[in-house]
């Protein structure tokens, strides 16, 4: 009995199995390798050699085309070694599907994030270190993956948002910034002094302030309201800086018309200035106007300046 385990041909048919299943671990190998390499050089080589989509998007895609085509090669690697093994892979290519329906229906909402996040990166809607706005929730995006993407906020809170519930993106980081500054003054004002001081402005403040892509542009009187009119001005800035440059430009503002002994009935802010008395105003900085003007108690006519009587007219 033992002598025909010593026999090859006892052994003939499971090492020629074991032959076949290596030459089938071996092509499948080979083939995914061979096709690794063909990802590679479509997705990551131009023909100056720079990469073709840009290096994130090609190494985010390539390693999904190289994930589904390894999944595949290994599908189709099972399947042969059982028929190899006299198994019936009819059944379990049954199964493999209705298994699939089963795990698709049952997670809509996962393949959605899936198919969502493909286009993003595709599309190259954002990428990391952008800095994007979606819905109500805003930051520096962290971290893309084809499920979900991660926000970081000003307030150092991070925010998973699934791909699938992004409906709509503003990025921050895409072209040049437009940004305005409104500057209110009453119809008191010498109109033609005041453009000539603004415009002496935004020429200092391109040659100061380097986050400018160029001098800001006075459009001119953009509304007549009850008590004051607004002059507007362009401001042209690169992503991430507007809110700097803007506030950096109504300080210069603030400090340049000051220097220049401007009256104070010539500036004001907002519905405020409409129920002001013509001869009792009082000025008040605020960061996110260039001037404010608030209400004071009614001043006696003795203790109005002379300079303040001159302005006004008392």
């Amino acid at each position: 009995m033992m002598e025909q385990y010593l026999l090859i041909e006892f052994w003939r048919p499971f090492i020629q199995k074991v032959v076949r299943i290596t030459l089938i671990l071996i092509g499948i190998g080979a083939g995914f390798h061979l096709i690794r390499l063909m990802i590679g050089r479509f997705f990551k080589k131009g023909g100056n050699g720079q990469s073709v989509l840009g290096e994130k998007r090609a190494n985010t895609l390539s390693g999904l085309v190289e994930s589904i085509i390894r999944y595949a090669f290994l599908f189709f690697a099972i399947v042969m070694i059982l028929e190899e093994l006299h198994v019936d892979t009819t059944s379990v290519i049954t199964s493999a599907g209705v298994i699939g329906l089963a795990v698709g229906i049952g997670a809509q909402s996962i393949v959605k994030d899936f198919i969502a996040g493909f286009f993003i990166i595709w599309e190259d809607q954002y990428a990391v270190g952008d800095y994007i706005t979606s819905g109500s929730l805003e930051g520096r995006v962290e971290e893309i993956s084809f499920r979900v993407t991660k926000l970081r906020d000003g307030s150092g809170i991070l925010h998973v948002l699934p791909n699938g519930s992004i409906s709509r993106v503003s990025n921050f980081n895409r072209g040049i910034i437009m940004s305005t500054v409104s500057v209110p003054v009453t119809y008191q004002a010498d109109i033609k002094q005041m453009m000539g001081l603004l415009q002496q402005v935004c020429r200092d403040f391109r040659q100061e302030y380097p986050g400018l892509s160029r001098e800001p542009e006075i459009v001119g009187i953009t509304e007549f309201l009850k008590g004051y009119m607004t002059i507007r001005i362009l401001v042209q800035s690169t992503p991430l800086t507007q809110s700097t440059s803007e506030a950096a430009l109504r300080y210069k503002i603030r400090v340049f018309l000051q220097e220049s002994n401007i009256p104070l009935q010539w500036l004001a802010y907002g519905p405020e200035v409409e129920n002001q008395p013509s001869h009792s105003v009082g000025l008040e900085e605020s960061p996110g106007s260039v001037a404010r003007y608030e209400p004071k108690a009614k001043l006696d006519d003795d203790n109005i300046p002379a300079e303040a009587k001159n302005l006004i007219g008392s």
